[in-house]
């Protein structure tokens, strides 16, 4: 929502953070992150974009629309290609990424049901370029 505020204010309490540091620094990078952490400040929904905190911002009225619209993007997509980037994804995260992600994306890009879908995309842009 562009009503949102976003913020950690533990320090202002005589603490730090529990946890996602490190995921927070990555997002923010290393300045912005620090100066949210060190000084508690609260952002606002359009600094939070600008920061990289948030992917989008919508109006409170449009909120439920918007959140449903997203989960509709992603759901439309094969559940074998979501479930193999979330893994890709996490094991990058972690430092780990191995080959195991990769060979089953691999795998994936190989069925009959994936290579129709990679037809169609084809035929699709084919069309419209």
């Amino acid at each position: 929502s562009d009503r949102a505020r976003l913020g950690l204010p533990e320090v202002t309490l005589g603490f730090n953070p529990g946890y996602g540091i490190a995921r927070f620094l990555d997002i923010a990078g290393g300045g912005h992150g620090r100066d949210l952490l060190l000084s508690g400040r609260v952002v606002h929904a359009s600094e939070a974009l600008r920061l990289g905190l948030v992917n989008r911002v919508v109006a409170p009225a449009t909120l439920d629309a918007s959140a449903t619209r997203w989960a509709s993007e992603i759901a439309a997509s094969p559940r074998e290609g979501l479930a193999a980037t979330k893994s890709l994804v996490a094991a990058m995260r972690a430092g780990t990424p191995g080959r195991e992600p990769e060979a089953y994306g691999a795998a994936l890009r190989t069925s009959e049901a994936a290579r129709a879908r990679i037809r169609a995309f084809a035929e699709r842009n084919r069309r419209s370029g």
